[in-house]
């Protein structure tokens, strides 16, 4: 390409010159390419660079993506050749396939400016939203892939030239008109949304990543600083974008629907709306704990049917008004809707959809429209202060004014071009602009179409074989011809029916090329013949029933075949181009989807729309005359499957075979043919195909010899929609069913399509890439126009710029007005009428009924002749007075017939006994559905005097289901205190750790009791014995008294008892929109706990509405009883009326409505089935023209009453007397008539007064039961968030669960291991008994005055090697205690190698040195008792240390999962929180004021019950007096601890002087000082002698004192054991005060320092406190050192002792 050729390029109009056809190589294809074969690479790099020229000018953007895909992409680039984005959707042989042979169709491509657009001559008139004014003269839309700006003066388009490669999704301008928004479609990566700045045209900026596929809607805020996207299936993103940044802002899905509108609210920028399909959507940019959230609400239509919306407005007080489908406008308060706007009870606002609601505030007006094609402006202010009616939700408000736009116009959508001058995209294919009136009734208003166009799917199109002009047919029911060089519409037809095929006839049949046959849905078929003017139905006929799929003209212009919806294909002959002879038709097992003949005119190939081709050979005239047109043609059936190979032709060319799976088909099972192409070039029963599913994305050649296709010819990546020759077979026309257009040029010499598949092509994306599937493509006469058609109405024209094509002028459409054809011109077909073959069938069965009817007419007649004959017979009888029986021609007769018409009663009942019984079960089923779930019904009942009016609750029974579930999730009586009381921790004194209350009374309970006192007057005791007693009485007290004090971790039970009720009782106000907050254990909401509030609401809501009913019905009792008495009042009242002689029509005995008594609704009386008959018969007897004669009962009766009636006299005059008498009877009646009036209205005026109660109650009712309704949602809404986190909720309980149970087990293998630990504890403390009394046995056998006493002494603590006793029969002990006792043997043996040999010591009897040695035996077997059960007591030491550490790693992992559990139920706690609940609140309750009004931003409220107001208001005096006592109390324990202080003062100097005084006197005596517990065992031991003697001496006298006083024992016995449970009364009741008291003081001086305290000075003295306390310790620990090193010495005495 020259650069001037680029330049010029540039200044076109057109886009399509521009490189938006490029092809964008998915990367993924690389390694495929890779291993292409060489000359393919070779080609593909020489392409590339002869082409750098095209890729020059390509847009910024696509270099971009060009540079990232490599070289591939820019070869492919610049030979504009479309390819996807993506990956292709293919079979993985196929695929690969499809990939090659897009490499080689990059290698042999057209130039890009082989074909450029030209013109687009319709546009897409279904897209919503589509128009969009950026300045008052330019139009803002889309078309497939192109974005236009119409200059609406001059109505010519400018194309803007944007990087969309596969269609427009979405169009919006901003408020200001500098800026607007072009959304894409993409079928193969996420699409973006590009900005441009106006009038510039200039890209500001690329949005990406806003939706999968396509966006459906957008715009921009009134600010113009924020866009809001919608995106289409399958994601429906809403995105709010800070488009000049390029970031999202916040992101949310819409709706799972389609979304059709998206607005910002122009009064509150933080608000949104958007609509679609059954539904609308109020957001708001929320902020959360989170952060700023979309928060969306969607509308609630209640009882109102649920509706697409597709237009609305947003009103300054926060309401939005929005149209619906059946013509009303709904006014939403939030999510709920105010009430319904319509004319009056019977009519709407529109006749049809409201797809269009705007507000003027300017003239404060409302302006709708819609597809009835009005445009209405309503009263803004009456709309906006509205409400509905007490007992009605509607409002009814009439419109201002009122537009019609003509007939068949669909308002799709509406813009203000100017003040007084509206813009308006119509359905119907037309842009219409509408100039309001200056002055006067807008039905003035000037109407006028700017562009026409099709709406909806053109379904054909054909260009003329000698003009410049083409033929379009569309899907709304037009014919158009256009004139495509001049870029105009000539004209149009429009027709009943919406057009399916269309036919242009070839010019061997007319030479004119006038002709066209059209099908339509509704069977019929059409042949239109071009005139000047319009079209003209030349011929019409109906085959089908169904709709016209295909039409198809044999080669010789012979035969005509039409196939359709209803499975069947009509053959015809052809006489000329306005005769078709019906030859007749044939079934097809599927509906035909395409035909085409054979060259011969022989066969007809049938493609069907699921995957079914059939071949059929054709007669060639009609079969003999017969009932019917249905013909028995052999069919030969071909089933299309893929091929297992490409064909051998793509082999030579070096493409690699690529497999297909056999028998792949797509997922319906089938495939849809598309296109079917008989191959002319000799080969016999071969023709190409194309189809979807996955054989999409090629041309099949098929044999009809082999099941299956031969070949595979590889395409573009889509179906084949369109696909065919042009007019001179210059140009192979194929169409896609993404959009995509592709032209290839035939090398001279070559006719064949299949030969032409592998020329060189162009290609291009035309039209829109998900609603614009090809329908049609034609080439003009020349070849130097192309033309293309879609479903999405988009008709597109191209340049063709080959160096082979060149241009003619052509014919002139020469043609006369449709009024000046000589042609004739037939009558429409009626689309409700018969078909061909229905009107063939039905010819035999109308003669039939004709002959029925006129048999029928005959015996109504002469039945009509007797009816006459006999009425003047009884006419006649009225003068002969024949009795009745003489009528009776023969008696027998009247029984005859009646027992015949008994019989046909029977006979006619019998007959519709199954219809009668299914109508019955019918209404059965009905009424099980509607109404058997009822308990009460909607019931309304009405006053007496007004018309007022009130309703029941429809209440339905509480089901089973949900009274068991109710039932089921009903918690269980609470556990008792003592069932809920864990168990106590196990006891810890001898394992360490800090000692508790527990250790504190063990220690007290395990003290030493005080010995007993002996008698003081006992002269047996020495004073030195009571002075050791008394020692000893005070050492007891001493420890018991010690044992009693707590230690520093003991807590009083009381004040835990305090703290607990406190908890409980006091509360804690925390806010749960804390983001710490973590509710309760027994508060958290679960699944269960909200489903069972939901039940509980629901059972609270039936109770009260039952409640309401019950009284509800009782007044309809009322009402039923006074209707009965009002009944025999009035029936009183007509008695006096008559005697009055006043009329008493108006006198009417009220009567419950329908609606009252519902229930009776299926109760059928007599005179009901009477008045029905009567009337019936009446209908009967006036259709027949029959006047029913009078009976003779009749004539009798009334000659009766003439005959009784009495003769008349005149009158006698009456007297003043009697005229009196009848005065004052008239007054009496008229003051009885006033008082049956008063009582009457008495009664109804009580009853209406008791109905305005229960109104007004009523009124209440329904609020509450609405705020319990909304209530239920906010608990359906938090059910679903419980739902969803469930599962990690469960699964964090079952890990707690296993963390406790293993901290049980564990916990009791502690417990076992302390168990064991105190049994050896016990075992200790046995052995050491007995090693005790071996000692204690020692030292009575062996005195401390004996002479061998030391010796002995020394033997019996002396350690000896001692043989080890082994049981025969165990096993042998464990090495580490043999090699322990190895140790001990060799102590002993370093004992007994150091004493020497042991003798028995001198002076010492022989056998007390037995004794003493078996006594030593013994001592040594406690001994090793003693080690044996300390060396066990170790091993369950480190037992119980391992356990100690594997519970503090229990409990590290057990608070892990608490603290996981914490933060997943806070996390639950913050979506909780996002629910919105809805609470109604009274101005009084309002107390969060700003300058005394409310604040516009309630974030900062909070919402707190009056009743814990007043109790916080309640505690805080408690805690004012609470702290006045403890603080007088404070000053009472300051001086009371002052006292004691002193006094321990001084108790201590005391203790100090005696104790100064016994040392003094102790150094006096002895010496030194001295062990008082030694020397009083000692100097007991030097008087056992005298004391024996004096035992021996006593021993005589106590046996004889012994008799006596067993008997005074015996007496006092009884007595001591009632003095001994007195005084453990006593004792315990002291005991009980002193701790209460010790508690008190303790609780005091805790509530002192906790209170009063400061805690730094507290933990500074404690610290203080300790170190005195350890310093005093540590000096005690010395002083016993030293004592018991003067001790050894005492008991040597020999060592000179220290002081």
């Amino acid at each position: 390409m020259e650069p001037s050729d680029v330049q010029e390029s540039l200044h076109e109009p057109q886009p399509q010159a521009l490189p938006y056809a490029a092809a964008l190589v998915d990367p993924e294809l690389s390694e495929t390419v890779q291993s292409v074969d060489q000359g393919i690479e070779h080609g593909l790099a020489t392409s590339a660079a002869t082409d750098q020229a095209d890729i020059a000018y390509t847009h910024q953007g696509q270099e971009e993506v060009v540079k990232e895909n490599g070289p591939t992409s820019e070869a492919a680039a610049g030979a504009g050749v479309s390819a996807p984005k993506g990956k292709i959707a293919d079979t993985p042989s196929l695929a690969v396939n499809n990939q090659l042979a897009e490499q080689e169709a990059a290698a042999n491509k057209l130039p890009a400016d082989a074909l450029l657009m030209q013109d687009l001559l319709s546009l897409d008139s279904q897209k919503r939203n589509n128009i969009q004014l950026v300045d008052d003269h330019t139009l803002l839309t889309s078309a497939g892939t192109n974005v236009i700006l119409l200059d609406l003066t001059t109505c010519v388009p400018q194309y803007i030239s944007t990087p969309v490669a596969e269609g427009v999704g979405a169009l919006a301008a901003s408020a200001d008109h500098r800026n607007f928004v072009v959304g894409e479609k993409s079928q193969h990566g996420p699409p973006n949304a590009y900005i441009y700045q106006y009038p510039s045209l200039t890209l500001e900026q690329t949005l990406e990543h806003g939706t999968e596929q396509a966006y459906s809607a957008a715009a921009f805020n009134q600010a113009g600083d924020r866009l809001a996207t919608v995106g289409s299936f399958p994601d429906f993103m809403l995105t709010v974008w800070d488009w000049r940044s390029g970031c999202t802002l916040l992101r949310s899905k819409a709706f799972s629907q389609e979304v059709y509108c998206v607005s910002f609210c122009p009064y509150a920028d933080g608000s949104l709306v958007t609509s679609g399909t059954g539904h609308i959507r109020f957001w708001s940019m929320a902020r959360t704990f989170t952060g700023l959230k979309l928060q969306g609400s969607i509308g609630k239509f209640g009882n109102e049917e649920l509706s697409d919306v597709s237009g609305y407005t947003d009103l300054p007080d926060g309401k939005v008004l929005c149209g619906t489908e059946n013509g009303n406008l709904l006014m939403w308060s939030g999510a709920l809707i105010k009430f319904v706007v319509r004319q009056s009870p019977e009519v709407a606002c529109h006749q049809g959809a409201v797809t269009v609601v705007l507000a003027e505030h300017s003239r404060k007006r409302i302006l709708t429209a819609g597809t009835d094609g009005y445009v209405k402006l309503w009263d803004f202010q009456q709309l906006s202060d509205a409400d509905s009616g007490e007992d009605s939700q509607y409002f009814f408000l009439k419109p201002l004014e009122e537009v019609a736009l003509g007939t068949g116009v669909r308002v799709r959508g509406l813009v203000w071009q100017a003040e007084g001058r509206w813009l308006i995209n119509d359905e119907a294919g037309s842009l219409i602009q509408v100039t309001l009136p200056s002055s006067g009734p807008l039905q003035e208003a000037r109407i006028q179409q700017l562009l026409t166009y099709h709406s909806g799917s053109i379904v054909g199109l054909a260009a003329s074989p000698y003009s410049h002009t083409a033929i379009t047919a569309g899907a709304d029911g037009t014919v158009r011809l256009y004139d495509y060089r001049q870029k105009k519409e000539l004209y149009k037809s429009g027709f009943g029916s919406p057009a399916c095929s269309m036919l242009y006839l070839p010019t061997t049949l007319d030479s004119t090329a006038r002709t066209v046959l059209v099908g339509f849905a509704d069977g019929v078929v059409q042949a239109l013949l071009m005139c000047s003017d319009a079209w003209k139905v030349t011929a019409t006929f109906k085959p089908h029933s169904g709709a016209v799929h295909a039409l198809a003209m044999s080669p010789d212009c012979a035969l005509l075949a039409t196939a359709a919806q209803d499975n069947t294909v009509f053959l015809f002959t052809v006489a000329s181009p306005t005769v078709y002879e019906p030859v007749g038709f044939f079934r097809l097992k599927q509906p035909a989807s395409c035909m085409t003949w054979a060259p011969d005119s022989t066969k007809l190939l049938i493609g069907c729309s699921q995957g079914d081709i059939v071949e059929v050979s054709v007669p060639q005239h009609s079969p003999s005359a017969s009932d019917t047109f249905e013909l028995q043609i052999d069919q030969r059936h071909y089933q299309l499957t893929l091929p297992r190979s490409i064909g051998e032709d793509a082999a030579e060319e070096g493409q690699s075979n690529a497999v297909q799976q056999p028998g792949a088909e797509d997922k319906d099972g089938c495939f849809p043919i598309y296109t079917l192409q008989y191959i002319s070039s000799g080969e016999q029963n071969m023709f190409l195909a194309t189809a979807g599913g996955t054989a999409q994305g090629m041309v099949l050649k098929c044999s009809l010899e082999v099941q299956g296709a031969l070949t595979a010819i590889p395409s573009h990546k889509a179906g084949v929609t369109a696909l065919g020759m042009s007019q001179g077979g210059h140009l192979l026309l194929q169409g896609f069913t993404d959009g995509v257009l592709r032209v290839s040029e035939a090398a001279p010499g070559v006719d064949s399509i299949a030969e032409v598949l592998s020329e060189p092509h162009w290609e291009s994306q035309a039209h829109d890439c998900q609603t614009g599937s090809v329908t049609a493509m034609a080439a003009s006469f020349d070849n130097s126009y192309l033309l293309s058609a879609a479903q999405d109405g988009t008709l597109y024209i191209y340049d063709v710029k080959l160096p082979s094509v060149s241009r003619l002028e052509g014919q002139l459409l020469e043609a006369p007005a449709a009024a000046a054809d000589p042609t004739p011109e037939a009558p429409l077909a009626s689309g409700d009428g018969y078909s061909l073959e229905e009107a063939r069938s039905k010819r035999e069965e109308d003669k039939l009924l004709a002959a029925a009817d006129a048999k029928k007419q005959g015996v109504r007649a002469y039945v009509q002749e007797l009816r006459k004959e006999f009425a003047k017979l009884v006419e006649a009888n009225d003068v002969a007075q024949l009795p009745e029986s003489a009528f009776e021609v023969d008696p027998g007769l009247r029984d005859i017939i009646e027992t015949q018409i008994k019989q046909e009663e029977e006979a006619v009942r019998q007959e519709l006994a199954w219809e009668s019984e299914k109508k019955r079960l019918a209404v059965a089923k009905l009424r099980k559905y509607f109404l058997d779930d009822l308990e009460v019904e909607h019931i309304v009942l009405h006053s007496f005097r007004s018309d007022k009016q009130v309703s029941s609750f429809r209440t339905c029974h509480l089901s089973a289901d949900m009274l068991e579930e109710l039932h089921r999730l009903t918690p269980k009586d609470p556990p008792t205190a003592t069932q809920r009381a864990p168990s106590g921790p196990a006891p810890e004194g001898i394992l360490g750790g800090t000692p508790g209350l527990t250790q504190t009374i063990k220690a007290g309970a395990a003290a030493p009791q005080p010995a007993a006192q002996p008698a003081a007057e006992d002269p047996a005791v020495s004073k030195q014995e009571l002075r050791r007693l008394a020692r000893k009485k005070r050492e007891a007290e001493l420890v018991a008294f010690s044992a009693t004090r707590p230690d520093d971790s003991f807590e009083s039970p009381a004040d835990l008892q305090a703290i607990r009720e406190a908890e409980h009782n006091m509360g804690d106000f925390k806010l749960k929109s804390d983001p710490e907050y973590v509710p309760p254990e027994g508060q958290r909401s679960t699944v269960d706990s909200k489903r069972r509030q939901m039940l509980l609401l629901d059972e609270a809501v039936y109770h009260v509405k039952m409640d309401f009913n019950k009284r509800f019905l009782a007044l309809r009792e009322v009402k039923k009883r006074v209707c009965q008495q009002v009944g025999e009042v009035q029936g009183r009242l007509r008695e006096a009326l008559t005697a009055l002689g006043k009329p008493t029509a108006l006198v009417v005995d009220p009567v419950l409505k329908p609606e009252e008594v519902p229930e009776l609704r299926d109760q059928v009386t007599e005179e009901d089935l009477e008045l029905y008959i009567s009337s019936q018969m009446l209908v009967g007897n006036k259709l027949l023209g029959i006047t029913p004669p009078h009976s003779k009962v009749q004539a009798a009766a009334a000659s009766q009453a003439e005959s009784t009636a009495p003769a008349s006299f005149p009158a006698a005059p009456l007297s003043e007397l009697e005229i009196s008498e009848q005065i004052l009877k008239n007054r009496k009646l008229e003051y009885r008539q006033h008082l049956l009036e008063k009582e009457i209205a008495d009664m109804q005026e009580a009853f209406d007064n008791a109905l305005a109660l229960l109104r007004r109650e009523k009124l209440s009712l329904e609020a509450d039961v609405k705020a319990a309704h909304i209530k239920r949602l906010a608990y359906q809404q938090e059910l679903q968030l419980l739902k969803d986190s469930e599962g990690r909720e469960l699964e964090l309980a079952a890990k707690t669960a296993g963390k406790h149970a293993e901290q049980a087990e564990l916990a009791g293998r502690v417990a076992d291991c302390q168990a064991k630990l105190e049994a050896k504890l016990q075992d200790l403390r046995a052995v050491a008994n007995a090693k005790q009394q071996v000692v204690n046995q020692f030292d009575e056998l062996v005195e401390e005055g004996h002479a061998a006493h030391d010796a002995l002494l020394k033997i019996f603590t002396k350690k000896i090697k001692r043989s080890k006793k082994k049981d025969e029969g165990l096993a042998a002990e464990s090495s580490s205690d043999s090699e322990d006792d190895d140790d001990e043997d060799d102590d002993d043996e370093v004992e007994d190698s150091e004493g020497g040999e042991e003798t028995c010591p001198a002076g010492c009897d022989s056998s007390l040195y037995d004794k003493v040695c078996e006594l030593r035996e013994a001592r040594l077997d406690e001994e090793d008792a003693a080690m044996e059960v300390g060396r066990a007591m170790d091993a369950l030491k480190k037992d119980r240390e391992s356990l100690a550490k594997k519970e503090r790693l229990m409990d590290q992992s057990l608070k892990a999962v608490n603290d996981e559990a914490l933060a997943f139920q806070r996390e639950k706690q913050v979506r909780l929180n996002q629910v919105e609940v809805v609470l109604l609140l009274r101005l009084h309750q309002i107390e969060y004021l700003q300058d005394g009004q409310l604040p516009s931003d309630l974030s900062g409220a909070l919402l707190f019950s009056n009743t814990e107001l007043d109790k916080l208001k309640h505690r805080v005096r408690e805690l004012a007096e609470e702290r006045a006592g403890l603080k007088a109390a404070q000053r009472q324990l300051q001086h009371e601890h002052v006292q004691l202080l002193k006094n321990k003062a001084a108790t201590q100097d005391k203790l100090a002087e005696l104790q100064q005084k016994a040392i003094d006197v102790q150094m006096l005596k002895f010496g030194q000082i001295i062990d008082l517990d030694m020397l009083d065992k000692v100097g007991s031991a030097k008087g056992v002698e005298e004391l024996r003697v004096q035992l021996k001496q006593q021993e005589a006298a106590h046996s004889r004192e012994l008799a006596q006083w067993d008997a005074q024992i015996r007496a006092r016995n009884d007595e001591l054991t009632q003095l001994t449970s007195e005084n453990t009364r006593c004792l315990s009741a002291v005991a009980e005060f002193t701790r209460s008291q010790m508690d008190v003081e303790d609780a005091l001086t805790n509530t002192q320092a906790h209170i009063f305290g400061d805690p730094a000075a507290q933990r500074q003295a404690e610290v203080a406190e300790r170190d005195t306390l350890v310093q005093l310790v540590n000096n005690q620990a010395q002083q016993l050192e030293t004592l018991r090193a003067q001790l050894i010495a005492l008991r040597s005495k020999n060592t000179p002792v220290s002081p």
